[in-house]
């Protein structure tokens, strides 16, 4: 999973980002976008290999972006690109330990939305377009 860029956007989420992490398989990167924290998430994730980055506009959204931003950026002074970009909430409430098992048994291209949870699958991403870097975006089942 060298080629494989986990965001996970977070705000005040100290206590639960040792849980995340230490369960998310060896990774390429982790992005840790700090959304506001009031907490010591940010030297956390520090702490736990993450490279941090702050976005002061509240909104996943805006904290997502921001890590894409990141990465883009990465791109322009590097060869390697990830092919592969997953947020990944930094409560727990997505389950990072079945991430490599995902990678491994789907196939998928471009992915707009969000489409698919650890349980479920998605039907979208088999027949999706292949392009590089896919985007992989995960939800809660």
């Amino acid at each position: 999973m060298n080629r494989v860029d986990v965001i996970i956007p977070a705000l005040n989420e100290e206590a639960s980002l040792p849980l995340v992490l230490g369960d998310l398989p060896s990774v390429r990167q982790v992005i840790g976008v700090d959304n506001g924290s009031t907490d010591r998430t940010a030297d956390v994730a520090k702490r736990l290999g993450a490279v941090v980055t702050e976005q002061p506009q509240r909104g996943y959204g805006a904290a997502c972006l921001l890590g894409l931003a990141l990465i883009r950026e990465q791109s322009m002074q590097d060869v390697t690109t990830p092919q592969v970009v997953v947020f990944l909430d930094a409560d727990y409430s997505d389950h990072p330990d079945r991430l490599a098992k995902f990678l491994r048994t789907n196939s998928f291209g471009a992915v707009s939305g969000p489409c698919w949870s650890f349980e479920t699958g998605c039907q979208n991403l088999k027949n999706a377009t292949k392009t590089r870097p896919t985007l992989a975006i995960l939800i809660s089942p």
